[in-house]
């Protein structure tokens, strides 16, 4: 069994970290259809539902409305969403795909509505602040 040294694994992960924002940052540039891939890619398993359940509980005690913050997740900046909901844009657009992703099984009417306003808002047809 060959043992790794703790600085190879750092060097490992810190390439896999780069590529997934990478691949993240391309399919944004994509706009929705982009959006709808990385969609597409979510495996929902009982991590992804608790970890969504426990983070729409705490927007609910903040009053924040969840499906507003998940559109803004999905075409704002992490700074530009900071700015707005103080939240951190890498926790909160990973929930948003294991939202959108289930929301387009149950709810599709929903979903298509939803990536429609998102849709939008790449092609800069309606305000950041938006509603």
């Amino acid at each position: 069994m060959k043992v790794r040294s703790f600085n190879q694994f750092l060097k490992d992960t810190e390439a896999i970290f780069k590529m997934e924002n990478d691949i993240i940052a391309d399919k944004l540039k994509q706009g929705v259809n982009g959006l709808e891939w990385l969609i597409m890619q979510v495996v929902i398993d009982d991590d992804r539902k608790e970890s969504l359940s426990n983070y729409v509980r705490i927007l609910e005690v903040t009053q924040t409305n969840k499906e507003q913050l998940f559109i803004d997740a999905a075409f704002m900046d992490h700074e530009s969403f900071y700015e707005k909901h103080e939240l951190n844009w890498w926790i909160a657009f990973d929930e948003a795909l294991t939202y959108f992703s289930i929301l387009k099984k149950s709810d599709y009417e929903r979903y298509f509505d939803i990536m429609q306003t998102i849709n939008l808002h790449f092609k800069g047809k309606l305000p950041t602040n938006d509603a």
